[in-house]
Parts: C-alpha cells; sequence; structure tokens
C-alpha cells in the first residue's frame, strides 16, 4: 500500500514538473516569442517571490509609551503594612518576599514578637532552621508574660529538625506545660 502512494506522488510530482517546465517550451521552434519571468511557471518546490509592502507613513505621530511601573514595590509606611504583605507573601509561597516584609515590619518595631514568630515560620519554610531558631526564642525573651506556647512548639520542631532532640524534648515539655495538651 505504501509503495503504491510513493510511486502515486512520485509521478504526480514528475507530471507537475513536466507541465510546469512545458508551459516555457509551448512556443514554436521558428518563432520569436521569448519567455518572461512573469510567464515563467516555477517548478512546484521553489517557491514564487512575493512583493513586499514598503511601510506606509502614519498619518498621526505615536503616543510617547509611558514609563512602566518599578518592579521592586515601595516599602511599607507602618509595622502593619509591612506585616501584613509578609502575610500575604506566606500565603502565596513566597517566602523570601515574606521575611523580607517581616524585617522590615521588626526594623520599624523590634519589640513586635507576632514579625519575629512568622518570620522564624518563614525561616523554617525555607529549611534554615538556625535561623528560624533565633526568632523562635527572640519570640519568647520579648514576651515571657504571654507565654508564646506556640513559639516553643516551633522552636521545637526546628530541633527536632537539626537533629538537636534533647533542646526538642525542653521545648515539646514547655509547649505541652503552657497548651495544656
Amino acid at each position: 500500500m505504501k509503495l503504491l502512494l510513493t510511486t502515486a506522488l512520485l509521478a504526480l510530482a514528475a507530471m507537475l514538473t513536466l507541465t510546469a517546465c512545458g508551459s516555457s517550451q509551448s512556443a514554436e521552434p521558428g518563432s520569436s516569442t521569448s519567455t518572461s519571468a512573469s510567464t515563467y511557471a516555477y517548478p512546484t518546490a521553489t517557491p514564487r517571490p512575493r512583493a513586499t509592502a514598503t511601510p506606509r507613513p502614519q498619518a498621526y505621530p505615536t503616543a510617547t509609551p509611558r514609563p512602566r511601573a518599578t518592579a521592586t514595590p515601595k516599602p511599607p509606611a507602618t509595622t502593619a503594612q509591612a506585616f501584613q504583605l509578609g502575610i500575604d507573601y506566606f500565603h502565596d509561597g513566597l517566602y523570601e518576599m515574606a521575611i523580607e516584609q517581616f524585617t522590615e515590619a521588626i526594623r520599624l518595631d523590634p519589640q513586635d514578637a507576632d514579625a519575629y514568630g512568622n518570620r522564624g515560620l518563614s525561616y523554617g519554610e525555607l529549611g534554615e532552621h538556625q535561623r528560624a531558631i533565633k526568632d523562635y526564642t527572640e519570640v519568647i525573651r520579648l514576651n515571657p508574660q504571654r507565654k508564646y506556647a506556640l513559639a516553643y512548639y516551633n522552636r521545637a520542631m526546628a530541633y527536632s529538625s537539626l537533629g538537636m532532640d534533647e533542646e526538642a524534648a525542653r521545648d515539646w515539655a514547655k509547649y505541652r506545660e503552657l497548651s495544656g495538651r
């Protein structure tokens, strides 16, 4: 079947080539008719040259392009704005950007234990457990009276990830004590 189809296609291509080339030889041998480029039939394998259009001048001048917005947004003005941006980035999985915003919130208010805690969570998501431990420790130091049970839990998880089992066990016990679990 393939051989028959291939033979038929070759025969068709040969006929088209003869027909295309034969039209230039159709004039009688003694005739003074010459073949010009406009009457010559190109073989099927060669594409015909196409005329290119010259660009037309525009009737009206084009508008000046507007400047694009900068890639980095303006820094937030308040701790709450930076903190909220950090939360949004964290929920979107953009942990590096979340860390930047929590760091900005800490710069604006160094006593913001929640910013330290959330930055610690972001570091933990990136596998930077030592940095996370420092932030959780800072949360506990800033507010010992608030009794951040969650900070002990998160720090125990970070210690456990690093294979620091004694420290993790100590924080697990403190977490259970504070949370009533």
